[in-house]
């Protein structure tokens, strides 16, 4: 699915979740969810949903997955916690909610800093996504080690790292024939 179609999708499926509509957010979702590179809030959107209809094992997974794509999902980070306090799951509610808060706290740190890493990781990452839309792979490569440079827990940019180097051991024709 092209960007601009998972965008609209996303915004889509962002809409009727923050309505209610979980029905009619639900499907959206799951099919963001099965695109290469899913987004934390995806999985959250869906471990809400999970929640909110009593499946406790599938939100926990969900609020897990979330926090493997960003573990600065703090959102993930406290519905996680919550499940888990109401399981009887103390200890392990205790040291989810703990790292929600020393993320917050070095955040807060940061400031200003934190914010305009993650832009200037979001941003080349970009250049990478367009790069490799043009079969430019080196250029790819070396863009999404400069995000992941400013943003490393990121999941999401390693995994387009990864794509990229394994493209990058094919020959011209083979590459050519994978895009």
């Amino acid at each position: 699915m092209l960007q601009d179609d998972l965008g609209i999708l996303l915004e889509t499926a962002k809409d009727h979740f923050n309505k209610g509509h979980y029905k009619l957010a639900e499907p959206l979702l799951v099919q963001l969810q099965s695109e290469p590179h899913p987004k934390p809030d995806v999985a959250y959107m869906l471990a809400s949903i999970a929640f909110d209809k009593g499946q406790l094992k599938k939100a926990i997974q969900l609020f897990k997955q979330s926090l493997e794509i960003d573990p600065e999902f703090t959102d993930s980070s406290v519905g996680l916690s919550i499940i888990l306090n109401d399981l009887g799951r103390y200890e392990e509610a205790k040291k989810v909610f703990d790292d929600a808060y020393t993320v917050m706290k070095q955040k807060q740190k940061l400031g200003k800093d934190a914010f305009f890493l993650q832009k200037l990781a979001q941003k080349h990452a970009e250049l990478g996504d367009l790069y490799l839309s043009n079969n430019f792979v080196s250029d790819a490569v070396a863009e999404y080690q400069k995000a992941l440079k400013h943003q490393p827990q990121s999941q999401e940019i390693q995994s387009k790292l990864d794509k990229c180097l394994s493209l990058s051991s094919l020959s011209d024709s083979e590459l050519y024939a994978t895009t």
